[in-house]
Protein backbone atom coordinates (compact mmCIF):
# COMPACT_ATOMS: atom_id res chain seq x y z
CA UNK A 1 0.00 0.00 0.00
CA UNK A 2 1.42 3.42 -0.92
CA UNK A 3 0.58 6.03 2.10
CA UNK A 4 -0.27 9.46 0.85
CA UNK A 5 1.88 12.04 1.99
CA UNK A 6 0.21 14.43 4.63
CA UNK A 7 1.96 18.04 5.06
CA UNK A 8 3.99 18.82 7.89
CA UNK A 9 1.29 21.67 8.54
CA UNK A 10 -1.18 18.88 8.73
CA UNK A 11 0.63 16.31 10.92
CA UNK A 12 1.14 19.94 13.39
CA UNK A 13 -2.28 20.25 13.63
CA UNK A 14 -3.37 17.21 14.15
CA UNK A 15 -1.27 15.14 15.79
CA UNK A 16 0.06 17.22 18.38
CA UNK A 17 -3.04 19.07 19.57
CA UNK A 18 -5.77 16.93 22.09
CA UNK A 19 -8.10 16.11 19.37
CA UNK A 20 -9.37 12.79 21.05
CA UNK A 21 -13.09 13.51 20.40
CA UNK A 22 -15.64 12.73 22.91
CA UNK A 23 -12.95 11.15 25.25
CA UNK A 24 -13.05 7.70 26.15
CA UNK A 25 -16.50 7.09 27.68
CA UNK A 26 -17.90 9.19 24.22
CA UNK A 27 -17.02 6.60 21.61
CA UNK A 28 -18.03 3.90 23.26
CA UNK A 29 -21.31 5.29 24.38
CA UNK A 30 -21.93 5.71 20.27
CA UNK A 31 -20.34 2.32 19.89
CA UNK A 32 -22.79 0.68 22.39
CA UNK A 33 -25.91 2.32 20.86
CA UNK A 34 -24.77 1.03 17.42
CA UNK A 35 -24.73 -2.71 18.97
CA UNK A 36 -28.09 -1.82 19.99
CA UNK A 37 -28.85 -1.35 16.53
CA UNK A 38 -27.38 -4.31 14.95
CA UNK A 39 -29.69 -6.81 13.42
CA UNK A 40 -29.05 -10.26 13.12
CA UNK A 41 -26.61 -10.23 10.22
CA UNK A 42 -24.85 -7.19 11.41
CA UNK A 43 -23.85 -8.83 14.74
CA UNK A 44 -22.43 -11.79 13.00
CA UNK A 45 -20.10 -9.90 10.76
CA UNK A 46 -18.83 -7.93 13.60
CA UNK A 47 -18.25 -10.45 16.17
CA UNK A 48 -16.32 -12.71 13.53
CA UNK A 49 -14.80 -9.24 12.65
CA UNK A 50 -13.50 -8.41 15.81
CA UNK A 51 -13.18 -11.82 16.89
CA UNK A 52 -15.94 -12.01 19.42
CA UNK A 53 -15.49 -8.67 20.60
CA UNK A 54 -17.76 -5.99 20.69
CA UNK A 55 -17.87 -2.23 18.81
CA UNK A 56 -17.62 -0.33 22.21
CA UNK A 57 -14.12 -2.77 22.90
CA UNK A 58 -12.58 -1.28 19.44
CA UNK A 59 -13.89 2.20 19.43
CA UNK A 60 -11.11 4.23 20.84
CA UNK A 61 -8.33 2.09 18.98
CA UNK A 62 -7.53 4.96 16.25
CA UNK A 63 -7.09 7.11 18.87
CA UNK A 64 -4.73 5.35 20.89
CA UNK A 65 -2.46 4.21 17.57
CA UNK A 66 -1.83 7.63 17.35
CA UNK A 67 1.18 7.38 20.27
CA UNK A 68 2.92 4.70 17.54
CA UNK A 69 4.50 7.87 15.29
CA UNK A 70 4.71 5.74 12.52
CA UNK A 71 4.62 6.35 8.95
CA UNK A 72 0.66 4.48 8.85
CA UNK A 73 -0.47 5.88 12.45
CA UNK A 74 0.64 9.52 10.85
CA UNK A 75 -0.98 8.74 7.98
CA UNK A 76 -4.65 8.63 9.38
CA UNK A 77 -3.94 11.60 11.33
CA UNK A 78 -6.15 13.80 9.04
CA UNK A 79 -9.38 11.35 8.93
CA UNK A 80 -9.87 12.79 12.94
CA UNK A 81 -11.35 16.09 11.35
CA UNK A 82 -13.29 17.69 8.31
CA UNK A 83 -12.24 21.32 8.13
CA UNK A 84 -15.74 23.23 6.39
CA UNK A 85 -14.43 25.06 3.48
CA UNK A 86 -14.65 28.49 3.32
CA UNK A 87 -17.97 29.00 1.00
CA UNK A 88 -19.20 26.05 3.36
CA UNK A 89 -19.81 24.10 0.15
CA UNK A 90 -19.14 20.44 1.10
CA UNK A 91 -17.97 18.41 -1.84
CA UNK A 92 -17.57 14.28 -2.00
CA UNK A 93 -14.30 12.95 -3.34
CA UNK A 94 -15.66 10.32 -5.87
CA UNK A 95 -12.11 8.82 -5.85
CA UNK A 96 -12.61 8.73 -2.23
CA UNK A 97 -12.29 4.72 -2.57
CA UNK A 98 -9.33 5.12 -4.55
CA UNK A 99 -7.17 7.08 -2.85
CA UNK A 100 -5.74 7.39 1.26
CA UNK A 101 -8.24 9.60 2.32
CA UNK A 102 -6.87 13.30 3.75
CA UNK A 103 -10.31 13.92 5.90
CA UNK A 104 -12.48 12.44 8.11
CA UNK A 105 -15.48 12.40 5.15
CA UNK A 106 -13.15 10.51 2.20
CA UNK A 107 -12.11 8.16 5.52
CA UNK A 108 -16.12 7.48 5.84
CA UNK A 109 -16.40 6.68 2.10
CA UNK A 110 -13.03 4.78 1.82
CA UNK A 111 -13.70 2.48 4.87
CA UNK A 112 -17.27 1.93 3.49
CA UNK A 113 -16.25 1.24 0.26
CA UNK A 114 -13.61 -1.34 1.26
CA UNK A 115 -15.33 -2.86 3.70
CA UNK A 116 -18.53 -3.65 1.65
CA UNK A 117 -16.42 -4.78 -1.65
CA UNK A 118 -13.54 -7.37 0.35
CA UNK A 119 -11.60 -6.20 -2.56
CA UNK A 120 -8.68 -4.80 -0.50
CA UNK A 121 -5.55 -4.24 -1.92
CA UNK A 122 -3.45 -3.12 1.16
CA UNK A 123 -2.31 -4.23 4.23
CA UNK A 124 -5.60 -3.67 6.02
CA UNK A 125 -7.96 -6.25 7.15
CA UNK A 126 -11.77 -6.18 7.84
CA UNK A 127 -11.10 -5.97 11.49
CA UNK A 128 -8.44 -2.56 11.49
CA UNK A 129 -11.04 -1.00 8.71
CA UNK A 130 -13.79 -1.61 11.08
CA UNK A 131 -12.08 -0.27 14.29
CA UNK A 132 -11.17 2.80 12.16
CA UNK A 133 -14.82 3.41 10.69
CA UNK A 134 -16.33 2.90 14.27
CA UNK A 135 -13.86 5.91 15.84
CA UNK A 136 -14.37 8.13 12.59
CA UNK A 137 -18.28 8.17 12.68
CA UNK A 138 -17.95 8.80 16.28
CA UNK A 139 -15.60 12.12 15.13
CA UNK A 140 -17.29 13.31 12.95
CA UNK A 141 -20.51 13.90 15.15
CA UNK A 142 -18.35 16.01 17.54
CA UNK A 143 -18.77 19.52 16.47
CA UNK A 144 -15.80 20.36 16.85
CA UNK A 145 -14.24 17.96 14.74
CA UNK A 146 -15.77 20.23 12.27
CA UNK A 147 -13.36 22.87 12.13
CA UNK A 148 -13.71 25.99 11.12
CA UNK A 149 -10.47 26.41 9.69
CA UNK A 150 -9.32 29.33 12.35
CA UNK A 151 -8.70 27.93 16.04
CA UNK A 152 -7.83 24.49 15.02
CA UNK A 153 -11.17 23.07 16.26
CA UNK A 154 -11.44 24.94 19.47
CA UNK A 155 -7.80 24.07 20.92
CA UNK A 156 -7.08 27.88 21.05
CA UNK A 157 -10.07 28.78 22.46
CA UNK A 158 -8.87 29.23 26.01
CA UNK A 159 -12.11 28.68 28.68
CA UNK A 160 -12.49 28.86 32.18
CA UNK A 161 -13.96 25.78 34.08
CA UNK A 162 -16.69 26.80 36.63
CA UNK A 163 -13.72 28.90 38.41
CA UNK A 164 -12.44 32.29 36.59
CA UNK A 165 -9.00 33.20 36.97
CA UNK A 166 -7.71 29.74 38.08
CA UNK A 167 -6.63 26.74 35.84
CA UNK A 168 -7.88 27.24 32.30
CA UNK A 169 -8.48 24.50 29.41
CA UNK A 170 -9.91 25.10 26.30
CA UNK A 171 -12.78 24.81 24.45
CA UNK A 172 -11.85 21.36 22.52
CA UNK A 173 -11.78 19.47 25.69
CA UNK A 174 -14.75 20.54 27.44
CA UNK A 175 -16.08 18.67 24.51
CA UNK A 176 -13.84 15.75 24.73
CA UNK A 177 -14.71 15.03 27.65
CA UNK A 178 -15.32 17.14 30.44
CA UNK A 179 -19.23 18.02 29.65
CA UNK A 180 -19.96 13.48 29.54
CA UNK A 181 -17.74 13.16 32.62
CA UNK A 182 -19.97 15.86 34.09
CA UNK A 183 -22.92 13.77 33.88
CA UNK A 184 -20.98 10.99 36.28
CA UNK A 185 -22.87 8.37 34.44
CA UNK A 186 -20.97 5.18 32.88
CA UNK A 187 -21.11 4.68 29.33
CA UNK A 188 -23.39 1.89 29.99
CA UNK A 189 -25.60 3.95 31.72
CA UNK A 190 -25.45 6.85 29.34
CA UNK A 191 -26.67 4.03 26.75
CA UNK A 192 -29.56 3.38 29.15
CA UNK A 193 -30.18 6.92 29.40
CA UNK A 194 -29.84 7.90 25.43
CA UNK A 195 -31.78 4.65 24.59
CA UNK A 196 -35.97 5.97 25.22
CA UNK A 197 -34.86 10.15 23.02
CA UNK A 198 -35.31 11.31 19.93
CA UNK A 199 -37.60 8.04 18.78
CA UNK A 200 -39.82 10.35 16.38
CA UNK A 201 -36.54 11.38 15.04
CA UNK A 202 -34.85 8.52 13.89
CA UNK A 203 -35.82 7.93 10.58
CA UNK A 204 -34.78 11.25 9.39
CA UNK A 205 -31.53 10.70 10.87
CA UNK A 206 -31.26 7.22 9.40
CA UNK A 207 -32.04 9.46 5.88
CA UNK A 208 -28.96 11.26 5.66
CA UNK A 209 -25.13 10.38 4.21
CA UNK A 210 -21.89 11.70 6.01
CA UNK A 211 -21.89 14.89 4.16
CA UNK A 212 -25.26 15.49 6.40
CA UNK A 213 -23.26 14.55 9.34
CA UNK A 214 -20.46 17.50 8.56
CA UNK A 215 -22.69 19.96 8.11
CA UNK A 216 -24.78 18.98 11.33
CA UNK A 217 -22.12 19.82 13.38
CA UNK A 218 -20.90 23.00 11.49
CA UNK A 219 -24.40 24.27 12.41
CA UNK A 220 -23.79 23.62 15.80
CA UNK A 221 -20.40 25.92 16.40
CA UNK A 222 -23.17 29.29 16.76
CA UNK A 223 -24.35 27.79 19.88
CA UNK A 224 -21.61 26.13 21.60
CA UNK A 225 -19.17 28.46 21.16
CA UNK A 226 -19.47 30.88 24.35
CA UNK A 227 -19.65 34.36 23.94
CA UNK A 228 -18.01 37.15 25.67
CA UNK A 229 -19.38 40.45 26.77
CA UNK A 230 -17.70 42.54 23.86
CA UNK A 231 -18.37 43.33 20.28
CA UNK A 232 -15.37 41.13 19.84
CA UNK A 233 -16.76 37.82 21.18
CA UNK A 234 -14.49 35.47 19.58
CA UNK A 235 -11.16 36.95 20.99
CA UNK A 236 -10.31 34.02 23.58
CA UNK A 237 -9.58 32.10 20.78
CA UNK A 238 -7.02 34.01 19.10
CA UNK A 239 -3.62 32.54 21.01
CA UNK A 240 -1.77 36.60 21.15
CA UNK A 241 -4.81 38.23 22.50
CA UNK A 242 -5.63 35.95 25.28
CA UNK A 243 -1.74 35.23 26.61
CA UNK A 244 -2.23 36.80 30.21
CA UNK A 245 -5.93 37.80 30.05
CA UNK A 246 -8.72 37.09 32.04
CA UNK A 247 -11.57 37.71 30.12
CA UNK A 248 -12.44 34.07 29.13
CA UNK A 249 -15.59 32.33 29.09
CA UNK A 250 -16.82 30.75 32.46
CA UNK A 251 -18.13 27.53 31.55
CA UNK A 252 -20.50 26.41 34.04
CA UNK A 253 -23.76 24.78 34.82
CA UNK A 254 -25.52 27.54 32.74
CA UNK A 255 -23.35 26.73 29.81
CA UNK A 256 -23.81 22.66 30.20
CA UNK A 257 -27.82 22.99 30.92
CA UNK A 258 -27.48 24.84 27.31
CA UNK A 259 -26.05 22.48 25.39
CA UNK A 260 -26.36 19.55 26.74
CA UNK A 261 -29.58 18.52 24.34
CA UNK A 262 -26.90 18.85 21.31
CA UNK A 263 -24.22 16.77 23.19
CA UNK A 264 -26.88 14.07 23.73
CA UNK A 265 -28.51 14.39 20.03
CA UNK A 266 -24.75 14.05 18.77
CA UNK A 267 -23.71 10.92 20.66
CA UNK A 268 -27.37 9.50 20.10
CA UNK A 269 -27.22 10.02 16.05
CA UNK A 270 -23.77 8.85 15.82
CA UNK A 271 -24.67 5.21 17.57
CA UNK A 272 -27.71 5.15 15.33
CA UNK A 273 -26.30 6.15 12.17
CA UNK A 274 -22.96 3.87 12.90
CA UNK A 275 -25.30 0.95 13.76
CA UNK A 276 -26.94 0.97 10.51
CA UNK A 277 -23.98 1.87 8.24
CA UNK A 278 -22.75 -1.53 9.36
CA UNK A 279 -26.04 -3.81 8.94
CA UNK A 280 -25.52 -2.45 5.39
CA UNK A 281 -21.80 -3.07 5.42
CA UNK A 282 -22.77 -6.89 6.85
CA UNK A 283 -26.10 -7.15 4.03
CA UNK A 284 -23.20 -6.29 1.48
CA UNK A 285 -20.51 -9.16 2.96
CA UNK A 286 -23.56 -11.91 3.10
CA UNK A 287 -24.81 -10.92 -0.75
CA UNK A 288 -20.68 -11.25 -1.89
CA UNK A 289 -20.81 -15.07 -0.38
Amino acid sequence: MKYYSVSIGLLTVFCHLSLYSWGLNGHRIVAAIAETQLNQDGIQWVRKTLEGGKLQDVSNWADEIRSDDTEWSNSIAPWHIYTMPKDRVITVNHDAAKVWPKNSLDAIYYLTHHLKSSNIKAKESDKTLLKLLVHVVGDVHQPLHVGNGQDKGGNTCQVYWFARGSWYTNLHKIWDSRLIDAQKLSYTEYVDYLSPKHGVLIPDWLNSKPEDWIKESYDFHQSIYPKLKSNAPYTYCDPKLVKGRLDRPVLSYSYQHKVKPILDMRLHQAGIRLGNLINQIAQAKKLKT
